[in-house]
């Protein structure tokens, strides 16, 4: 074999492994942004977790809050009026958190969209109705048009009390739960 069968030899090979490592980054990449995805919706999951489940089941106050906020704002106290709006001012901010990945290419579109029918829910209720003045005035435009182009595209929308009744509070108490809502939650 002369030297410049061996030069060309060698070049074919060098273009094989470049090849190979191109294909190995790209594998790489996909793996790494999987990663990314998981981990951006495990911050919005844990997120939910750590402000509302569980300070709710920990403490009835805060279920009580929601709900009769929700229901009733103006049944409130100052106070839990007060707090009622941060619960709400809160949620905004996750949106915020949740467009935001979603707009990076980190959170997937149906996680995204989830999210926003949640929010919008809850301003769909009459108390989240009545709060909504409030909350335009600390929230970032983004969001406030977001959450308004969402309902006006969907002004039938329903309130988080229509999607869990168990929320809703009249005359002071929440609902008892129907037979079929009782079988329907047993069920897998």
């Amino acid at each position: 074999m002369t030297l410049e069968g061996i030069y060309y030899i060698s070049q074919i090979v060098a273009v094989v492994m470049i090849f190979a490592s191109l294909v190995f980054v790209g594998i790489q990449l996909r793996q790494n942004t999987r990663a990314t995805q998981m981990a951006s919706l495990q911050s919005v999951l844990d997120g939910i977790r750590d402000r509302y489940f569980v300070p709710g089941y920990t403490d009835t106050n805060v279920l009580r809050l929601m709900a009769q906020g929700l229901s009733d704002m103006n049944s409130l106290s100052a106070d839990d009026k007060r707090k009622f709006n941060i619960l709400l001012f809160d949620q905004c901010f996750q949106m915020q958190h949740v467009m935001q990945l979603h707009q990076h290419g980190t959170l997937a579109k149906v996680d995204h969209d989830a999210w926003l029918y949640y929010v919008a829910s809850l301003f769909k209720c009459p108390g989240g109705r009545d709060m909504w003045p409030f909350i335009i005035t600390s929230i970032t435009p983004t969001i406030r048009e977001l959450i308004e182009a969402y309902l006006a595209k969907n002004p039938n929308h329903p309130s988080y009390l229509d999607l869990n009744p168990l929320f809703r509070i009249e005359g002071g108490q929440t609902p008892a739960a129907t037979p079929a809502q009782t079988s329907s939650s047993a069920q897998p």
